[in-house]
């Protein structure tokens, strides 16, 4: 039974003789609460002389038409059996009244309860039920919000049954022929019950509803859930369809080293993968659509236990943690966004080539502390990117570490990132793509990170970014400008494939003209921008990437101790 509460209010609206919209109005419950029936008061709209009246008076009302849309906010529930949470989510509504003295709301929302039981242990500590239903329109959830704290719901061998509701609207949640519906309990893991209604289920306003769950194999049974990785890109959620997405690690007895933990087929616009990730909590993991994009990320509890991943927009680049900081600035990555750039390891042309991925920035270090060892390091984001490139004076000081400053240039082989001897004795003379001890893409951020390799051949992994016929035609280089100043050097990669149900996917990759420095001095900052390789040319020099706006060269060579950027790929 629903009875008006104290500080309970309507929305009026108010319509001329002709029904023109003529204003609206707030009428608070004046009478004793605890009753089916209550008097309201509120200020008269002039000129009208019929109504709408709705209830809550939270609604957004169209003042053209005065029609109301009812949006259902957040739903808590607190502990198992309680309908307290209702009374903000019910919909009343009374339209045409002519005598406010006399109105009658009627009930346009409606109820589910779920009467849930034999629900596994495994679930723990009951965080959110979430209802699903494949609609006309594509799938349709509700959440509701369980306490962590007081009152809370937790699953174990002597309890394992739950009663919960849920307001919703009938017409948003009405399943279609063969649609599905299901139930997700997401707390220490994810379980999920799920049936297809053959007939499809069409809801009715103001009634109540029950789904009984009781897990048993011939109706709806209770399974872990597998972990879902929703695509977010700039084209759609579709945008991936059809493509195989992999998740993975690296193995604790070998650090550089990956494995794949599970694998899908991406369909409108996510992956369901059948994986456990309870033991990579805390731990960084990557997620790979093979020879398109790979990404990085720090596994969350909350992914864990929600078995759900949000991939970031690959065009958006590499992204940071809102925490820690260092004075306000970020340094730690979120998402590390890797691209293929139709380059295989070792130049490899073969259909069994390894692919190689390049971070969409250049590794950055930033001042984190007084000491000069207070250093942290990430992949930039697009923004820090296209910041690498400043205005300088030649020779300019490099020495500047104040508290939060930045710096990305690097000597050859040194990876603490802190050396600026202008002795190259002081650096390794030896190739070192992958060591442990020299590459500092591989130190600094672990996991399959290296330097790429290079050589005066065809069969290296910086040669299809020169100019020229030892570059083939994979990937397309151009002058990256902005406002007509160059910025550096910009390369296009288009995934095509035979299947003509896949959308086309370019992957766009940066190298900014960050210039190099010698000792303590920057040299060239907005003219030029060199990028180590990690093999050694000979008599002390090391092959590197340079870049201008007039010629890309993979075959350069660079003295050990030039600082230089550094632009890692991993496999």
């Amino acid at each position: 039974v629903l009875t008006w509460e104290e500080g309970d209010k309507l929305t009026v609206v108010g319509f001329d003789e002709s029904g023109s919209y003529q204003g609206k109005a707030e009428y608070t419950l004046s009478s004793e609460a605890g009753d089916t029936k209550g008097s309201f008061t509120g200020s008269e709209i002039a000129s009208a002389t019929k109504y709408n009246v709705y209830y809550p008076s939270t609604v957004t009302v169209d003042e053209t038409t005065g029609a109301a849309t009812f949006a259902l906010s957040t739903q808590n529930q607190d502990g198992s059996n309680n309908t307290a949470h209702l009374r903000n989510n019910i919909f009343l509504q009374a339209t045409g009244v002519t005598d406010l003295g006399n109105i009658k709301l009627d009930m346009k929302s409606s109820i589910m309860k779920f009467e849930l039981s034999n629900v596994p242990q495994e679930v723990g500590t009951l965080k959110t039920l979430i209802w699903t239903v494949e609609t006309a329109d594509g799938l349709k959830s509700l959440e509701l919000v369980f306490p962590t704290a007081g009152n809370i719901v937790t699953f174990s061998d002597g309890n394992q049954g739950l009663t919960a509701y849920l307001a919703f609207m009938p017409d948003d949640m009405s399943v279609k022929a063969n649609g599905k519906f299901s139930v997700t309990l997401k707390g220490d893991k994810a379980y999920y019950a799920e049936t297809t209604i053959i007939d499809g289920k069409t809801y009715a306003e103001n009634l109540r509803y029950t789904a009984k769950i009781d897990g048993n194999s011939s109706t709806m049974e209770w399974k872990a859930k597998p972990l879902t990785v929703q695509t977010t890109v700039a084209s759609g959620s579709n945008y991936y369809n059809g493509f195989t997405m992999e998740i993975g690690s690296w193995k604790a007895d070998a650090p550089a080293e990956q494995i794949t933990l599970g694998s899908a087929i991406i369909a409108d616009g996510a992956a369901a993968i059948s994986v456990d990730l309870s033991a990579y909590i805390g731990k960084d993991i990557w997620i790979c659509i093979p020879k398109v994009v790979k990404f990085f990320h720090t596994l969350t509890a909350d992914e864990a236990s929600s078995m759900e991943i949000v991939l970031p927009d690959k065009d958006g680049g590499s992204t940071l943690k809102a925490s820690p900081t260092a004075s306000d600035k970020k340094y730690e990555n979120d998402w590390i966004v890797a691209l293929y750039m139709g380059v295989n390891k070792d130049g490899g042309t073969a259909a069994d080539a390894v692919p190689l991925y390049w971070a969409t920035g250049n590794l950055i270090a930033t001042k984190t502390g007084s000491g000069d060892s207070d250093v942290a390091f990430h992949i930039a984001t697009a923004d820090e990117t296209k910041s690498e490139v400043t205005t300088y004076d030649n020779y300019t000081k490099y020495r500047n570490r104040s508290l939060g400053s930045q710096w990305n240039l690097f000597g050859y082989g040194d990876a603490s990132g802190l050396k600026t001897s202008e002795n190259d004795g002081d650096y390794p003379d030896e190739d070192i793509s992958g060591s442990s001890t020299y590459d500092i893409a591989r130190v600094q951020l672990g996991g399959s990170w290296r330097l790429p390799t290079c050589g005066k051949g065809a069969d290296n992994e910086f040669a299809a970014f020169a100019d020229g016929a030892i570059s083939g035609i994979l990937p397309d280089g151009a002058n990256w400008k902005d406002n007509n100043t160059f910025l550096g050097r910009e390369y296009t990669h288009t995934i095509s494939d035979d299947d003509a149900s896949r959308s086309t996917i370019t992957n766009t990759l940066r190298f900014p003209a960050t210039g190099h420095r010698e000792g303590l001095n920057a040299v060239f900052i907005q003219s030029f921008g060199y990028y180590w390789s990690g093999s050694v040319y000979g008599s002390g020099l090391v092959y590197s990437l340079s870049i201008s706006d007039y010629s890309a060269y993979p075959d350069n060579s660079g003295l050990r101790h030039y600082g230089q950027s550094v632009c890692p790929v991993s496999e």
